[in-house]
């Protein structure tokens, strides 16, 4: 191998880590399966599977909402975030905002962060849906 080969070979490694989040040095607990985490999807919008972690005594939930192909206009309302019970009732509960959406090629994706004050218990699964109105979100 050259030398220009082997330092791409290195920056894709490098950026590939960064964004896996082990040089920040924090773990996603939903990827490590730690936490199960279950999102609820409409035939409109997607929510994919967030990143959670703790950093600093808060639990961290953050991910993306991406519309459907087949329908045109911005991604509307909060993500509505439940920590449910090994048993499946809801423990406790957040909303949080939408953040901008962009035009990522013909889909439209929305992000969001929530940094809850939550401390989760042994075999929580963490719920992730999109509601249509704005009131209630942070």
């Amino acid at each position: 191998m050259n030398t220009k080969t082997l330092n791409g070979f290195f920056l894709i490694s490098v950026l590939f880590l960064a964004s896996s989040g082990c040089i920040a040095g924090r773990k996603d607990l939903a990827r490590s399966g730690e936490v199960k985490v279950v999102t609820d999807n409409s035939s409109h919008t997607e929510v994919l599977t967030p990143s959670v972690y703790e950093e600093e005594g808060m639990l961290i939930v953050s991910g993306q909402v991406r519309r459907s192909p087949m329908t045109t206009g911005e991604i509307r309302g909060h993500v509505h975030i439940e920590e449910l019970s090994a048993d499946g009732s809801v423990v406790r509960d957040s909303t949080k905002s939408l953040g901008m959406t962009s035009r990522r090629g013909k889909t439209r994706v929305a992000s969001y962060t929530a940094r809850l004050p939550w401390t989760l218990s042994p075999g929580s699964t963490i719920r992730v849906s999109l509601s249509g109105d704005k009131h209630s979100a942070e």
